[in-house]
């Protein structure tokens, strides 16, 4: 029990700004771990010193609930966010998507192709309107050019990092393969070329204005608020 109060303290310490989470977000869980070191009769030194065991990478199976022309990019963008977040995607049927990795890297995969998603869709609903078209080409491309962009400035992030940084990624990067290999003969994600050049520069000027940080996931706000 001592434990999984625990993790969940060391969980809630990690939400900082630097680590992504808006001043609100982190604030909140400060103020949780504070109130749960009290509650558990626990010291901060135990909680800083405390080192739970280390995920292992799993498959989660994710159902994208979108039409078909938003799951053709929005699949593409999971495969980018992906790509910087120690993951893996694999296509399944349908609407289906497998993401291999720790579960606490997927969750956040999960969470920031969501938030990006939302804003890609509603940018190029807003240029479509201001172009006077409602062509399936523009959209999909301009939704293409975002995701260039977004790739781009995840890609200068990636570089900034650390030699260790980089060799972690390349370390999980060659179990994540082995694991996708072990369960599936892989379907990659495919890029075409998009077919409304003009869009697709216009999506790659939007996709500068993104929001791009990580935010809470769905595990540590629902213990932050207490559930």
């Amino acid at each position: 029990m001592k434990e999984k109060i625990l993790t969940k303290i060391k969980k809630l310490m990690a939400l900082t700004t630097d680590r992504g989470a808006t001043p609100e977000e982190a604030a909140l869980a400060t103020a949780k771990v504070s109130a749960m070191l009290i509650e558990h009769n626990l010291t901060i030194a135990q909680a800083q010193e405390f080192d739970p065991d280390e995920e292992t990478i799993n498959v989660t199976e994710h159902h994208m609930d979108h039409g078909y022309a938003q799951l053709r990019w929005r699949r593409i963008l999971a495969n980018v966010i992906c790509k910087f977040n120690l993951c893996h995607i694999v296509v399944g049927r349908q609407k289906t998507v497998y993401f291999f990795g720790k579960p606490s890297n997927v969750e956040v995969v999960i969470y920031l192709t969501e938030s990006i998603a939302a804003q890609i869709h509603k940018m190029a609903k807003a240029a479509m309107k201001l172009n006077q078209t409602r062509k399936e080409s523009f959209y999909q491309s301009f939704c293409r050019g975002a995701i260039k962009t977004i790739h781009t400035r995840l890609a200068e992030d990636a570089v900034k990092s650390s030699k260790e940084a980089q060799a972690l990624v390349l370390n999980n990067n060659l179990a994540l393969r082995a694991a996708v290999d072990a369960k599936f003969d892989t379907k990659v994600v495919k890029h075409q070329s998009p077919s409304d050049g003009g869009a697709f520069i216009i999506g790659q000027e939007a996709g500068k204005a993104i929001t791009m940080h990580k935010g809470m996931p769905h595990k540590e706000r629902l213990m932050i608020e207490g559930h």
